[in-house]
């Protein structure tokens, strides 16, 4: 079995070692490419050429891990990192958080999704995860080998790691080198600054890493993700008429009293997103028909594809 993601899927592949293990298996392996979030913003941040402000911390890591690892990268770094869920609610909150720090010139770690997030985390999946994996060196797609920011298979769990096993530790995969992966990640160029952004790469041909799945800084940028997302809250959140000010309370994200550099920035997002929240009843289906007729041509293309 393949073994892969971060720390959030760690657990449930130790825990699967471990009845392996007290069922005398002797069928059952795994091929193991789990990933660590800090070493790698800590390797993104080390480049002189990173261009990043703050950063969102992902909420389901830090379920299992809490949130004393980015506290040394918070103050070595000078910035801000806040703990966040996947919501559109969650990650609009924790964006904000974020840019207030900017404007405060504050650094430090917060956490907007405590309904979840402990700061001490789960401690029996750690428990489990220390048990059968130990920290190594690990490839990352568009960056390269990071040093102590993956888990690889203890020792004494040897009959259960497929690398060993049928002897495929030098395993390697060929970058593709029209990818401009590493420079996405490190906040020097966006996606829509690749030249094959949209054309040869694209969701359906990812040519890298941000593009291989809508958690993917490419894939969000696409159109159709974009249109899918007003979509959503178009017909599934926003009544036809509601003020700007009563979604953000509903939200519970605070009103935007100023306007500068960075809140700006966030009053744009909020503004996208809110894209229906007009008190015309005809703008609102004008822009419905508007979005409608794009996300038709975007399906038309598809299915030409």
């Amino acid at each position: 079995f393949f073994a892969v993601g971060f720390e959030t899927t760690a657990p449930s592949n130790a825990l699967s070692v471990v009845h392996a293990q007290k069922l005398g298996l002797k069928n059952f392996s795994l091929l193991v490419s789990h990933v660590l979030v800090p070493p790698a913003m800590e390797a993104i941040l080390d480049d002189e050429f990173c261009n990043i402000d703050a950063f969102l911390g992902a909420g389901h890591v830090c379920t299992i891990m809490g949130t004393s690892e980015y506290f040394p990268l918070a103050e070595k770094y000078k910035i801000p990192i806040v703990i966040s869920g996947f919501e559109p609610a969650d990650l609009l909150q924790a964006i904000y958080h974020a840019v207030l720090q900017l404007e405060k010139g504050e650094h430090k770690v917060e956490n907007s999704y405590e309904r979840l997030v402990k700061d001490e985390g789960n401690v029996p999946a750690q428990k489990v995860v220390n048990e059968i994996f130990e920290i190594g060196t690990q490839e990352w797609r568009g960056i390269g080998a990071i040093p102590n920011s993956g888990l690889v298979m203890k020792e004494k769990y040897k009959d259960f790691d497929a690398s060993k096993k049928f002897d495929i530790e030098n395993l390697e995969k060929k970058e593709e080198n029209l990818c401009i992966a590493g420079e996405i990640l490190k906040g020097i160029k966006k996606p829509v600054e690749c030249p094959h952004f949209g054309k040869l790469c694209n969701p359906g041909n990812p040519l890298g890493a941000p593009m291989v799945s809508s958690e993917g800084a490419c894939a969000a940028f696409t159109p159709s993700l974009l249109v899918d997302f007003a979509m959503f809250f178009a017909n599934s959140i926003l009544p036809s008429k509601i003020s700007f000010s009563l979604l953000l309370k509903r939200f519970g994200i605070e009103v935007l009293t100023k306007v500068s550099k960075f809140s700006s920035i966030t009053a744009i997002l909020l503004l996208r997103i809110c894209f229906f929240s007009s008190s015309s009843a005809s703008v609102v289906e004008k822009n419905k028909v508007m979005l409608s007729n794009i996300s038709g041509n975007f399906s038309a293309k598809a299915k030409e594809t």
